[in-house]
């Protein structure tokens, strides 16, 4: 009855994790869903939203069972307090802090991430992954499904691990679909992966968002779970599966989206009474907002918002520089600290042959000496003879 009872508590834990409601942006339509296992598993997904840009976490956890819900929910946690602090923008800085903060936990338990900032201003999708696949991109102008690979470890395995990003500019009509590796990673009768590629380089997952990439999102989620259970011909899959499908319906100007660039960022700093950086514009926002007031006669409040917002980008913009040049300081004295011990002992070689070929000439030097000796001082020196080649086999000098 215990387990069963655990097992109740985690469900609910893990539900938990989920948003209470789907972000709601001018222009895109998305919709998301956990779709689980028998078994239960530290699958969850989560939307991270600063003024301007909107985040979007597919998280999965070592750990199984209640463990399992149990680290994920620290590890939202984590997460949320990047997107309080403003952290959210580069995927790289990210990964590397959260890789960190793991590492030092100590934990047995590792969590695999796929995560994705959408600037709301230019549309650019900045992507970074440790240890899950995708996601998959269907391009609406050429019809066809790209699968962005950003190879790099599970989080909280190898401390000092580097990760990349890649970076895509969304058109209208896009469709990016993230999700957790029990999607592709599921098996039909012929032992075949739905996320493995066929003989004309399409797999049944792209195959599914190709057709059905002209829906609405909540649609393409639906006939996507339709077709993973009749491909792998099971009620539920055998691993948990976390699902975010994201579509750009329309470009929305910033201005469109409120009163002016910042207003909805200006009232969110204000009520944290100037406090919470996570309001502060970054990037194309605040460019477009210093634009913007440069034709208004603007109020003190507002040129504080704009200058701490100013600050702020500066900040973060100076750390990840510091972090990326400590990346690369840490590997010059890698490979300084390498070429060192080869220094070494190259010079150590050299000295032990050198040291050799000296004794050698000494020895050949005593032996020539010995026999250009006149007959009488052989005879004399007759009794050494056998003390001079015991010196002369071991190497040593003796002085005739």
């Amino acid at each position: 009855m215990q387990p069963e009872q655990d097992l109740a508590g985690g469900r609910l834990l893990q539900r938990s994790l989920l948003p209470q409601e789907i972000p709601s942006y001018m222009g895109l339509d998305i919709a998301a869903e956990v779709w689980t296992a028998v078994d239960l598993g530290g699958d969850y997904y989560q939307f991270l939203q600063q003024p301007g840009l909107l985040g979007i976490a597919i998280a999965d956890s070592s750990g199984k069972s209640v463990a399992g819900a149990i680290h994920a929910a620290l590890f939202k946690g984590q997460l949320d307090a990047y997107a309080q602090q403003g952290k959210l923008r580069n995927p790289l800085v990210v990964l590397d802090s959260l890789n960190q903060l793991l590492c030092r936990a100590r934990t047995d338990d590792a969590v695999a991430l796929c995560y994705g900032i959408l600037d709301l201003g230019t549309y650019e999708l900045s992507l970074g992954n440790a240890g899950l696949p995708g996601p998959v991109i269907y391009h609406a102008a050429t019809k066809s499904c790209e699968e962005i690979v950003n190879p790099g470890v599970a989080l909280g395995r190898v401390p000092g691990a580097t990760f990349r990003a890649s970076h895509r500019r969304l058109e209208e009509g896009d469709v990016v679909l993230f999700f957790s590796d029990g999607l592709t990673e599921a098996i039909n009768a012929d032992g075949i992966e739905f996320g493995e590629k066929n003989i004309h380089g399409v797999s049944a997952l792209e195959h599914v968002l190709k057709s059905f990439a002209h829906l609405p999102a909540i649609e393409i989620r639906d006939r996507l779970r339709v077709v993973l259970k009749q491909f792998s011909q099971r009620e539920y899959p055998e691993d948990d599966v976390s699902i975010v499908v994201l579509k750009l319906d329309q470009k929305v100007a910033l201005k469109a989206q409120g009163d002016c660039p910042y207003q909805e960022a200006l009232q969110a700093w204000l009520r944290s009474d100037e406090q919470d950086t996570s309001a502060l514009l970054r990037g194309n926002r605040l460019l477009e907002a210093l634009e913007w007031a440069k034709e208004q006669a603007i109020a003190h409040t507002d040129q504080a918002f704009l200058e701490a917002s100013r600050r702020i980008e500066d900040k973060e913009k100076m750390q990840a520089k510091l972090l990326e040049e400590a990346q690369k300081r840490a590997a010059t004295a890698d490979r300084l600290e390498r070429l060192t011990q080869q220094l070494e002992k190259s010079l150590e070689a050299e000295r032990h042959s050198r040291l050799v070929a000296e004794m050698g000439e000494l020895n050949e030097r005593i032996v020539a000496l010995t026999i250009s000796s006149a007959p009488g001082t052989l005879k004399k020196r007759g009794a050494s003879s056998k003390m001079m080649r015991f010196f002369h086999e071991r190497g040593s000098v003796m002085i005739v």
